[in-house]
């Protein structure tokens, strides 16, 4: 209670009385200020009246003293003026402004001495003669008022109205707290005393009083808490009630909870169910039943389903206080659709009565969807209490939450059981067709390899003799024929290539190359070898560089030109007149737009231009020839280094390719030069050695050969090679691969155990996978037939000069 007690300082009447009096107090002041400010100018003014009061006194007087010059009785009227109570100083003055006499508090001034005083009120008058005829000016008087003066008038009335402000403040505070303490002070505290007493345990009989005899907002609020004690009351029994139920519900709860331990650990659908029926016994003490039916779903598919009903004969046994049942399996079939008294059940538990028996229908439903049935034969029947209900009806969504689960784990794995066959069945044919297709892949490759090596072997006899009638023919008309029989070999050594590079990229076994190269040599190099194609065909070909263009580049520089050439000759190829321009630009990455004035191409034509095999119509095939497969190689290439090709284009009009490689720049001045024109090596007292199995190409080389004066032996086979290089110590030893007897790789081995001597393949194997064989088995170099005479100049230069 005490330490309850609040003190009078804090509550809250004293509070509100101290702002109400400070508010008060405040005003009160304000009131006071004015009053006086007032009462200060009416002084003030009373003072003035005073003044011109005693003018009219003393006016005559002074001006019949100032007319008869009377010096002593000008002094004994001012010493009389100077003693009434409003004036402090008076001064007399000439008509010159002089002053004839002065007076302050009774103090005779000299006529030079100034009067020093804070004069709030001064009075000037004329002092004038009046003689019958006229009125004259005889001086100037002036009277003076100062602070004082009004202050001691109204001190007498300041202290009144202070001394009446502070006895009304303190009786209206005497008042105000006189009626506070029993009006609000006092029916708190009972209030609070009221509230102390308040328990849970009588809050039956609880009711708070306030002492008062009209009503006002303490009765509303006094009203306001009994009314919330007495809801309190309410929600406090309701509270014991339901404690009651929870504890009479914990019962079940562990039984639940035991229920849902074994019931999880159940993999069958029917020991589930009999786990149910046991559990349900077990919760429910007054259910007995000698006949159980349960109905369950089994899905197959997600469209097909199938049911199961089982019939149990139950019997109980009692062990240790505790009632076991029995089941005894009577009849079980599967349907693929419930029974049709199944179909439109209740979501929820309920009786069946009939005259003989009564039965318990427990439905499982999960989402509207009925999971299945179970029917309990009572052999009595079985009053259930609103707790057995609730008791069921958990059990029952227990058994439906793992029915569930455990129908999907089984349909999951049913249908893993059966994806997994299809599975084997697909990897198996997959497999079957990866080794055809591998097999099939393998035939292209043998088959494509063959082909290259027999039309590259009577290519190489007239390649050869080509190249040979071109340095030995003086009559322009034949040189130019000569040129064609080159060009058209060299087409369709191109085309031969492109199969084959088709091939490669097809296969993923393109292998790229890192080295620095000059781009701008390059370009300069292509310019100048596709100039003479354009002069022909009346064509300007124009090579433009960017300022900012890079020159330097880390790449493949055999792949680049690939590329370029591709692009290049398809648009040499597809225009008749005006122009081919290549503009070259990119400082981070190599950018080449390739620009040309031809047929252009359709928007058909456009969208498969990059198909292999493809050409911008059947007749293009005809017409400009070719296989198609140019600028889908380029394509890949450029893909394959990181880039990109793009075109575009309009019929008629012309095309534009625009090429995009990422290349690495670099400012390495060790570049890869694009091999220059060698003068015809001079190896006079050299002995080379050529083993090749075909008479014609023994014949092409031998021809080839001559202007270098060599000593060249030949040989049909690898064998003939060996015993030739084991008599004659050739410098150089130039084999052909597929060769009677005695192959050129066996040779090469046979002549690798004993010996260093440069040894170069000259064969018509030239897939990427053949020259990589040559060279880890010995061969120093790989020539590819038909062979070039810069290429076989190149080579004995490299090795014996």
């Amino acid at each position: 209670m005490k330490k309850n007690k609040i003190s009078i300082n804090h509550s809250i009447g004293f509070t509100l009385l101290r702002g109400v009096f400070s508010i008060y107090i405040i005003v009160a002041i304000v009131v006071t200020l004015t009053h006086m400010t007032i009462e200060y100018f009416n002084v003030k003014q009373m003072i003035k009246n005073d003044l011109v009061l005693y003018q009219s006194t003393y006016e005559q007087p002074l001006s019949d003293a100032l007319w008869d010059l009377d010096e002593d009785r000008i002094n004994t009227i001012i010493d009389g003026v100077i003693k009434l109570p409003s004036i402090t100083s008076v001064q007399i003055f000439d008509t010159n402004n002089n002053i004839i006499a002065q007076r302050t508090s009774d103090v005779h001034l000299a006529s030079n001495e100034i009067i020093a005083v804070d004069f709030l009120i001064d009075h000037y008058f004329d002092i004038e003669y009046r003689r019958e005829d006229e009125n004259s000016l005889v001086g100037v008087g002036v009277f003076y008022s100062d602070r004082d003066v009004i202050l001691s008038k109204l001190s007498t009335g300041f202290t009144l109205i202070i001394i009446n402000s502070i006895i009304k403040t303190l009786a209206l505070w005497g008042i105000f707290l006189w009626l506070v303490r029993p009006m609000l002070i006092k029916p708190l505290e009972e209030f609070s005393h009221g509230v102390e007493k308040l328990n849970v345990d009588d809050l039956d009989d609880f009711k708070l009083k306030i002492d008062s005899p009209k009503r006002n907002e303490l009765h509303v609020l006094a009203d306001s808490f009994n009314q919330m004690a007495f809801r309190l009351n309410g929600s406090l029994q309701e509270i014991k009630a339901s404690a009651f139920a929870l504890n009479h519900a914990n019962n079940y709860l562990e039984q639940l909870l035991l229920s849902a331990q074994e019931m999880m650990q159940v993999n069958d659908k029917e020991a589930l169910f009999k786990q149910y029926v046991q559990f349900l016994h077990k919760g429910v003490d007054t259910l007995q039943s000698s006949q159980l039916t349960i109905t369950y779903l089994n899905r197959i598919t997600k469209s097909a389903n199938e049911f199961t009903h089982v019939n149990y004969q139950l019997s109980a046994e009692v062990i240790k206080g505790h009632s076991l049942l029995h089941f005894i399996k009577c009849s079980e079939e599967t349907t693929d659709q419930l029974p049709v008294k199944y179909q439109a059940l209740a979501a929820k538990a309920f009786m069946v009565r009939n005259e003989m028996s009564s039965e318990l229908v427990v439905p499982l439903m999960s989402k509207n969807q009925l999971l299945g049935v179970v029917t309990l034969g009572l052999l009595k029947e079985t009053p259930l209490s609103l707790a057995d209900h609730s008791y069921i009806e958990t059990l029952t969504q227990l058994l439906v939450l793992i029915f569930t689960q455990l129908d999907n784990q089984q349909y999951l794995e049913f249908q893993v059981k059966k994806r997994t066959l299809e599975l084997e069945r697909s990897y198996q044919e997959i497999e079957q067709k990866a080794s055809e297709l591998e097999r099939v892949s393998n035939y292209k490759s043998q088959f494509l390899a063959n082909m290259s090596h027999e039309i590259r072997t009577p290519m190489n006899g007239i390649f050869g003799s080509l190249q040979i009638l071109q340095n030995s023919v003086d009559n322009e008309e034949s040189h130019e024929i000569i040129l064609t029989g080159l060009s058209s070999c060299k087409s369709l050594l191109t085309i031969l290539n492109d199969i084959l590079d088709f091939s490669k990229i097809e296969a993923g076994k393109v292998e790229f190359e890192a080295n620095s190269f000059d781009l701008k040599e390059l370009l300069n190099n292509l310019y100048n070898e596709f100039k003479p194609i354009a002069v022909e065909n009346s064509i300007t070909l124009a090579l433009n560089f960017d300022d900012h263009f890079h020159q330097y580049w880390l790449g493949d520089l055999t792949r680049v030109k690939q590329v370029l050439i591709n692009i290049i000759s398809n648009a040499l190829k597809f225009t008749h007149q005006g122009s081919v321009n290549i503009n070259i630009s990119g400082s981070q990455e190599v950018v080449i737009k390739v620009i040309d004035t031809g047929i252009g191409m359709s928007e058909y034509a456009l969208n498969s231009i990059f198909d292999r095999f493809e050409q911008a119509d059947k007749s293009t095939t005809r017409k400009y020839g070719g296989t198609g497969l140019g600028v889908n190689i380029a394509l890949n290439l450029a893909k394959m280094m990181g880039g990109n090709i793009e075109v575009q284009s309009k019929l008629g009009e012309g095309s534009c390719f625009v090429i995009s490689l990422p290349l690495t720049r670099t400012n390495k001045q060790k570049i890869l030069k694009e091999k220059a024109l060698l003068a015809t090596p001079q190896l006079k007292n050299i002995t080379i050695l050529l083993a090749e199995d075909t008479a014609i190409n023994r014949t092409i080389f031998n021809k080839l050969m001559a202007p270098t004066s060599a000593n060249i032996l030949m040989a049909k086979n690898g064998a003939e090679c060996i015993e030739l290089f084991k008599t004659h110590h050739p410098k150089v030893i130039f084999m052909d691969i597929q060769m009677p007897v005695m192959d050129g790789v066996e040779a090469c081995k046979i002549i690798r155990a004993s010996s260093n001597i440069p040894i170069v393949a000259i064969t018509a194997n030239v897939m990427s996978e053949d020259v990589e064989l040559y060279k880890e088995i010995g061969f120093d170099r790989v020539l590819s037939k038909p062979v070039q005479l810069q290429e076989l100049y190149e080579a004995c230069t490299k090795y014996i000069v």
